[in-house]
């Protein structure tokens, strides 16, 4: 029984290490993106992740969480994909979890051959606004 809850204990450890060590940098959700307009869910599969890489890239210091997990984030990004016409846009915003404080809102427009490169952009300058360290709970 001792072995078992200490294997346990020692996975659990193992587990949270990550969360531990990056417990006063960023931890940022990106959450499904909202699809808006006649636009085909599969040509934008995988938009989520692609966002991530891009902010991953330009700031390697915060912690990006792609799915549900345990460990809480402490900013949120959120946004839409619109189609008018033939041209695309991205919408993005990130927010402080505690306060729901908007930190950065950004848009990019591009026709479907340059959208990669408008999500890049925008994945840039949303990262650049994150902070360096966490936020402090809400009182």
């Amino acid at each position: 029984m001792t072995r078992g809850v200490t294997v346990a204990i020692g996975l659990a450890v193992w587990a949270l290490g990550p969360a531990a060590a990056a417990a006063d940098k960023p931890r940022v959700a990106v959450v499904a993106l909202e699809l808006s307009g006649p636009i085909d869910p599969k040509a934008f599969e995988g938009i989520e992740h692609k966002l991530v890489e891009h902010m991953k890239k330009a700031r390697p210091d915060v912690t990006f969480l792609e799915e549900p997990r345990t460990v809480p984030a402490t900013h949120l990004v959120t946004g839409q994909v619109l189609k008018v016409g033939d041209t695309f846009a991205i919408v993005l915003r990130v927010v402080v979890v505690s306060s729901k404080e908007l930190i950065k809102g950004v848009r990019r427009t591009a026709k479907k051959d340059k959208f990669d490169d408008a999500v890049a952009e925008a994945a840039q300058e949303l990262a650049a606004a994150l902070p360096r360290e966490a936020a402090a709970p809400a009182r």
